[in-house]
């Protein structure tokens, strides 16, 4: 399980940290809605804030909370507590329904392969 998070986790970071969403066309704005985004952008994470943040999300997932994962700020860290937890879940319980809340489909499959086959995740 560990080897297995610690591959999930390092492409979930790999592709946090480096790939760059396309840039949209941004319609003019007034003084009115840029005063709004003002108030609703949230600053950027800075490395050590995303090494904190996976660490608080490594102690989560190992734990199985799936409800403080959302406490999360990072989208795909939060995602990635998600399925982990979940994960641990499944394995600790030796339960299939822990699995079907899993959005990937691969992972998804994964998880009950090896529930029903006895395999540790």
């Amino acid at each position: 399980m560990k080897k297995f998070a610690f591959i999930l986790l390092t492409a979930t970071l790999f592709t946090a940290c480096f790939s760059q969403e396309p840039e949209e066309a941004t319609p003019e704005t007034t003084e009115e809605t840029t005063t709004t985004e003002e108030a609703t952008e949230q600053p950027a994470l800075t490395a050590e804030s995303i090494r904190a943040e996976q660490e608080k999300a490594d102690e989560i997932s190992n734990a199985g909370d799936v409800d403080q994962c959302q406490t999360l700020k990072e989208p795909r860290i939060r995602q990635q507590c998600t399925n982990n937890s979940y994960l641990k879940l499944a394995r600790q319980e030796n339960d299939p329904k822990h699995c079907e809340p899993l959005e990937d489909e691969v992972l998804k499959q994964m998880c009950l392969s090896q529930i029903d086959s006895g395999e540790e995740l």
